[in-house]
This record gives structure tokens, sequence and C-alpha cells, in this order.
């Protein structure tokens, strides 16, 4: 279960990453509709990740992600 949680963990944080890439770029360029198609994409990639969602989250907010998680942000800050 934990191999697996952090596999979903990586490919979701992939696609969240690039769709941002491209959400940037379609911002750029002024091209809504392929911002939308971006969101789009993103849903189709990830949605198997979340077909047992309750066990992804249940995992995800009992293993924080050291990068994101701001409790671990402000005390690596203040250290």
């Amino acid at each position: 279960m934990d191999k697996n949680c952090l596999i979903q963990r990586k490919v979701l944080r992939s696609a969240v990453t690039k769709t941002i890439s491209e959400l940037d770029n379609c911002i750029a360029a002024n091209d809504f509709p392929a911002a939308s198609l971006a969101f789009t994409k993103l849903e189709e990639k990830t949605k198997r990740l979340f077909e047992n969602d309750e066990l992804v989250i249940t995992y995800l907010s009992s293993h924080p992600d050291p990068d994101t998680d701001p409790d671990t942000i402000v005390e690596n800050e203040l250290e």
C-alpha cells in the first residue's frame, strides 16, 4: 500500500506540475480554450488515481509531503 500511494503521489505531482506549466503558457498567449483543455487533460491523467480516493486521501493526510506541508516548511525556515 505505501509504495502504491507513493507512486500515485509522484504521478499526481508530475501531472500537476506539467499542467501548471501548460497553463502559464496558455495564459501568456491569451489562449483560454487551451487552458481549459489543460485542465481536462489533468483530469484524464489523474482520475484513475482517485478510483479509491478514500485510501489515497487517508494515506496522504497521514503522510504529509515535506516539500509542501506548511508545518514542515515553517519548521525548516526557522532552523
